[in-house]
């Protein structure tokens, strides 16, 4: 009996020792690396992000559920949900609240009625936009993409028209961040109204004055 119960200790030592052999010599599997961005995804992006504004804008008018298609828009085109921050710099925002950088500050600037964000009014997304429109020509042949591995860097602007035919610039500094083919999100947008052209002749800035010394 004695020497059965040996043999058999032997044996569960000699099976135990196996399993750590061969999870030792199992190789752990790597971590995938993310695909390089395209270009063509950059550009399906910014089609996307265009689509979804005034998609808000148009179910906002035809008094469909906007607050659905907002936050749709941003669950899809920004990247609250991965493994960083975003950074918001929306165009018409102001300090306190000219950096959003969470869901709740980014949908308020869209479609308003937060009373934390009470100078979104009812949300830029809710305008009279009836298109928009994106250009990465940044003159002189210059293409405003950049791509580096899973981040692609995109300056530009966005030209909207409301449903009397006016246009507005605005000029836009996207990050995309790759999360799985095809799929982009934003981790940093930052916006702002186009500059007028300065009246001619243009204005010599003044010189500071000399200090005595």
């Amino acid at each position: 009996m004695r020497a059965l119960t040996h043999s058999l200790l032997g044996r569960s030592w000699l099976v135990v020792l196996a399993l750590f052999a061969v999870s030792c010599s199992t190789p752990s599997s790597p971590t995938p690396t993310p695909s390089v961005i395209t270009e063509e995804e950059v550009n399906e992006a910014q089609k996307a992000w265009c689509k979804g504004l005034v998609d808000i804008a148009t179910a906002s008018r035809d008094g469909r559920d906007y607050v659905k298609e907002a936050n749709e828009f941003i669950d899809k085109a920004y990247d609250f949900n991965g493994k960083g921050k975003v950074f918001f710099r929306p165009t018409l925002a102001f300090t306190p609240h000219a950096f959003r950088t969470d869901k709740a500050g980014t949908l308020s600037y869209f479609i308003g009625g937060n009373p934390a964000f009470p100078g979104d009014g009812e949300g830029f997304a809710r305008g009279p936009w009836v298109s928009a429109d994106y250009s990465n020509a940044l003159g002189n042949g210059v293409n405003g993409i950049q791509i580096h591995g899973d981040i692609a860097l995109v300056m530009g602007t966005v030209t909207l028209t409301d449903c009397q035919g006016k246009k507005t610039v605005v000029d836009k500094v996207f990050v995309f961040r790759k999360q799985a083919p095809k799929e982009l999100k934003l981790i940093v947008h930052m916006s702002a109204k186009s500059n007028e052209p300065p009246p001619s002749p243009t204005p010599t800035p003044i010189p500071c004055p000399k200090q005595p010394k």
